[in-house]
């Protein structure tokens, strides 16, 4: 298995200048990130399995 690295993208406006906020959300499988670009609030989920399509590992809170 290689290691693939993903880059997190903002599900409101599809940037990639956010920050991790929080290392787990409402669930453990999530992790919460803040978009600096639209000021959004929104939560990733953590698939072992990267190759999964994006919105499958996209889960929207709103801000």
């Amino acid at each position: 298995m290689t290691n693939q690295t993903i880059t997190v993208h903002c599900s409101f406006c599809d940037s990639d200048n956010v920050d991790k906020i929080a290392p787990f959300g409402t669930a453990q499988l999530v992790s919460q990130y803040y978009c600096n670009s639209c000021h959004s609030v929104f939560e990733f989920i953590r698939w072992q399995n990267p190759g999964k399509k994006e919105a499958e590992i996209q889960k929207v809170i709103k801000k």
